[in-house]
C-alpha cells in the first residue's frame, strides 16, 4: 500500500492460480475470451506487452503460474496472459463439425422483402446461379466455409449461397425447442445487436435459455420470457435440439432465476477519454514513482466500451447497495472450494454477508476483494499473527505501507481490534465503506471509479491498472454460484 498526504492506497494483489494446466496435448488449447488481451513478456502487469491477440484466437498454453499462462499463438509467438483471460478448449464447444455454429441445420433467408438471394454452383460470386431465394425461404445448411454455405432447398437441389444473408432457425418440431447454453462467467440480454444497446437482464455461466434464431454475430434468445440478444462467441448449442416445452409458471426456483437485475446507468464525466488518460499517467508518476503502464494500455482500460460484455463489466458494478444476491449455503460453496477446513475463510459466506449488510456494500465485491487481496485468506496478513498478547487479522492489506507492509499491516489489525476472522471482515469493510465507497467526499462506489477516479488521481484505491478487472472477473465468478443471478445496478463512466 501506499501512503499519500495520510491516506492509504493499495498497491499490492493477491494472485493465485486460476486455472490450472492439463498434462495432456489435448487440453492444453485455449481461446481469447476478451475482445482484446494483451501478451506480455513475462508474468506480470507490469511487464511489457509483446502483441496483443482478439476474441477467439487460438493458442497453446506452454506453463502456467499465479493466476498466469504463457502461451504460443498461430504465428509461433510466446508470452504470458492472465488466465481468467483464456477459455478452455474443453469449455467452449465451437461445433467443428459446423464450423459455422451460429447456422443449425434449418435456415432461412433474411433479406429485404424487395430483394432476392442467389444460389450459385461454387461458392462465389463468380459462379453460376441455380436458383433465386426469397426473404424467408427455408434452406438446410449442409457446410459452411469463407463465408458461404453449401445448402439444400429440399427439391434435390443444392448449390452455395452467401452465409450473411442466413439466420439460423431453431427447429420446434414435435413440441422441441432449441437450447444453448451460456459459457460466459456472465452474459447481458441486451434489446438490440449491440453492446450499448439497453441490458434487459443478465445471465449466468451455464444457464440454459431457447434461441430463437442465430448469425455469427448475435444470438436472439428468450430467457424465461425475456427476448434479446446476446454474442454468439459466449452461447453453445446444447445437443442440437434436446429440451422438451415445459410450463414455466411453477416453482420459487424459478421465479427467482427471473429476478431482474437493476439499472444500468450511464455518467458523463465531464471531459475527454484522452485527458483521463494524461492525468491517469501523471499520477503514476507520483504513486509509483514513475512505475507507469504504457499509454496504450492505460487507454485500453480507461475506455469502457472495451468491456461493456462478460466479467470484465463487473468493474462498473455499484457497490453501494446491499442486495440478497447470493445466500451464505452459496457462497460457502464457492469459498470451500478454494480452501479446507481450518483456513480462515472456510465456511464464512455469513460472516461476508453480514459485514456487507452492516455497511450496505456489494457482497460480491467484499468477498471478491478479499480473497484477491489474501489469496483466499492464506497470505501472511491474512492467517492470524500475534501482536501484544492478541492474534489479529488483515484481509484486505490496510495500512500495509509499502518498506513496512507487514508491520504495518499488523498494527492498523491492532488498532482496529481486529481481533476474530468475524471482526476483521466487518471491520475491513466499515473501513472501506466510509473512506471509499459511501465517503461523502469521493464517493467511489464502483471499482472503476476505486482505482480511476475522476476528480482526485491521488486518491486511488491500487496501483495497478488490472485491479478492476481483476477484482470484477472474481465477482462474476461468485456470481455463477448464485441461484438469483446478478442483480447489480451498473454505472458505466462516458467521455466527452
Amino acid at each position: 500500500m501506499y501512503s499519500l498526504n495520510g491516506k492509504i492506497i493499495v498497491a499490492s494483489v493477491a494472485m493465485i492460480p486460476m486455472l490450472s494446466v492439463a498434462a495432456h496435448a489435448q487440453d492444453n488449447q485455449a481461446a481469447i475470451g476478451y475482445q482484446s488481451l494483451n501478451i506480455r513478456t513475462d508474468a506480470s502487469s507490469s511487464s511489457s506487452v509483446s502483441f496483443r491477440l482478439k476474441k477467439g484466437d487460438k493458442v497453446k498454453i506452454l506453463d502456467q503460474k499465479n493466476g498466469w499462462c504463457k502461451i504460443e499463438d498461430s504465428k509461433k509467438r510466446v508470452g504470458w496472459t492472465y488466465a481468467d483471460g483464456l477459455v478452455m478448449n474443453n469449455s467452449v464447444k465451437t461445433n467443428e463439425k459446423n464450423p459455422s455454429n451460429y447456422i443449425k441445420t434449418s435456415a432461412k433467408v433474411k433479406i429485404s422483402s424487395n430483394d432476392s438471394l442467389n444460389v450459385r454452383t461454387g461458392a462465389g460470386t463468380n459462379h453460376k446461379i441455380l436458383a433465386v431465394l426469397n426473404n424467408g425461404d427455408r434452406v438446410t445448411v449442409l457446410s459452411e466455409k469463407d463465408g458461404w454455405s453449401k445448402v439444400s432447398l429440399g427439391n434435390g437441389t443444392e448449390g452455395y449461397v452467401s452465409s450473411t444473408y442466413l439466420v439460423g432457425v431453431p427447429d420446434t418440431k414435435d413440441g422441441k425447442k432449441s437450447i444453448v447454453e451460456v459459457t460466459s462467467s456472465i452474459l447481458n440480454l441486451r434489446k438490440s445487436k449491440s453492446i450499448s444497446s439497453q441490458n434487459l437482464k443478465v445471465l449466468s455461466k451455464g444457464q440454459k435459455v431457447t434461441a430463437l434464431e442465430s448469425d455469427k454475430d448475435w444470438t436472439k434468445i428468450d430467457a424465461d420470457g425475456v427476448v434479446g440478444y446476446v454474442p454468439t462467441y459466449f452461447v453453445q448449442y446444447v445437443d442440437d435440439v434436446v429440451e422438451e416445452i415445459t410450463d414455466k409458471t411453477s416453482s420459487n426456483a424459478n421465479q427467482q432465476l427471473n429476478v431482474s437485475p437493476g439499472q444500468t446507468q450511464n455518467v458523463n464525466v465531464g471531459y475527454s477519454l484522452s485527458d483521463m488518460v494524461s492525468m491517469q499517467m501523471a499520477s503514476f508518476n507520483t504513486i509509483t514513482g514513475g512505475l507507469a503502464p504504457s499509454q496504450s494500455d492505460l487507454e485500453y482500460v480507461l475506455n469502457p466500451q472495451n468491456f461493456t460484455d462478460g466479467p470484465d463489466m463487473m468493474q462498473f458494478a455499484r457497490l453501494d447497495e446491499y442486495k440478497d444476491s447470493i445466500t451464505a449455503a452459496e457462497l460457502n460453496r464457492f469459498l470451500n472450494k478454494y480452501t479446507k477446513p481450518g483456513d480462515v475463510f472456510y465456511n464464512r459466506g455469513q460472516d461476508f454477508i453480514n459485514a456487507a449488510r452492516n455497511n450496505n456494500i456489494n457482497v460480491l465485491y467484499l468477498v471478491a476483494h478479499s480473497v484477491i487481496e489474501s489469496g483466499y485468506g492464506k497470505s501472511r496478513l491474512a492467517s492470524g499473527n500475534p501482536s501484544n498478547g492478541v492474534t489479529v487479522y488483515n484481509f484486505f492489506g490496510i495500512g500495509a505501507v509499502d518498506g513496512n507492509a507487514f508491520n504495518g499491516g499488523i498494527n492498523t489489525a491492532y488498532k482496529n481490534n481486529w481481533t476474530s476472522v468475524e471482526a476483521t471482515i466487518d471491520g475491513s469493510a466499515k473501513w472501506i465503506a466510509k473512506n471509499y465507497i459511501h465517503s461523502t467526499k469521493y464517493d467511489q462506489n464502483t471499482l472503476y471509479k476505486m482505482k480511476f477516479y475522476y476528480p482526485n488521481t491521488k486518491h486511488q484505491y491500487a496501483s495497478s491498472i488490472d485491479w478492476p478487472r481483476l477484482i470484477g472477473q472474481k465477482m462474476a465468478e461468485i456470481t455463477s454460484y448464485s441461484s438469483v443471478g446478478d442483480l447489480n445496478s451498473y454505472e458505466i463512466p462516458v467521455y466527452n
